[in-house]
């Protein structure tokens, strides 16, 4: 097994990067059935499938910090940016 982070997850394919590459996959069943959803940054270990090379995601490490909006994982920096003067700060969406 390989383990690796989640780098990019669209519509159910996972590709994880690796000390090999990054490697497209599909989380098992078992998750879904725990409710749980495989989060870009997520913390993985991957099964390699010998017939067309990809993988299957059997493990997911425990997540330090999770953000709704965007759906990410073990974030441990964020930048928030925004105008000052052209717009105008807007400090309700600040805050």
């Amino acid at each position: 097994m390989l383990e690796g982070i989640i780098i990019k997850g669209i519509g159910g394919f996972y590709y994880v990067k690796t000390k090999e590459g990054v490697i497209e996959s599909r989380a098992r069943g078992v998750f879904r059935d725990s409710d749980i959803t495989p989060l870009v940054g997520d913390k993985v270990k991957v099964r390699i499938s010998q017939e067309d090379g990809t993988g299957y995601v059997v493990d997911i490490a425990n997540r330090s910090t999770q953000l709704l909006r965007p759906p990410v994982a073990n974030v441990t920096q964020a930048i928030v940016v925004m105008s000052v003067k052209s717009p105008d700060i807007n400090t309700w969406l600040l805050d």
